[in-house]
């Protein structure tokens, strides 16, 4: 495996991440930010004030880490999914790719990588 070859498919979906990133932005960062407004801070208020929190933590204190785990799960599989069926089906990037000396082994190396650069930049907002 050709370590080079995986971070040309890293800085390729980095070149194309800088471009919409306003996009992703708001699906990876404001939609779990409103939920933990909604659950943690709405709903958060009836639990800590009827039962005191969950087992004594406050239900935000609660509800956070949970909610950032499944923003990073959730990126990673939105990643993985409709990206993947647009480069092989639509745009064909895939083919261009293999083109190259990039190697089918190196091309889902680079793509999991990304995947995990995202989860780091979804999970560091919180």
């Amino acid at each position: 495996m050709a370590l080079p070859s995986a971070l040309h498919v890293v800085e390729h979906n980095a070149v194309v991440f800088r471009r919409l990133w306003r996009g992703n932005i708001m699906v990876s960062f404001f939609t779990p930010l409103f939920f933990l407004a909604a659950m943690g801070i709405g709903l958060g208020s009836l639990v800590n004030r009827s039962s005191g929190g969950v087992n004594g933590v406050p239900y935000l204190d609660y509800l956070a880490p949970g909610l950032m785990a499944a923003a990073a799960m959730q990126t990673a599989a939105v990643e993985a999914m409709y990206p993947i069926l647009n480069r092989i089906m639509w745009d064909r990037i895939y083919d261009a790719m293999l083109a190259t000396p990039v190697a089918v082994r190196d091309l889902v190396f680079g793509e999991v990588a990304w995947f995990a650069v995202r989860m780091v930049i979804v999970t560091a907002a919180f």
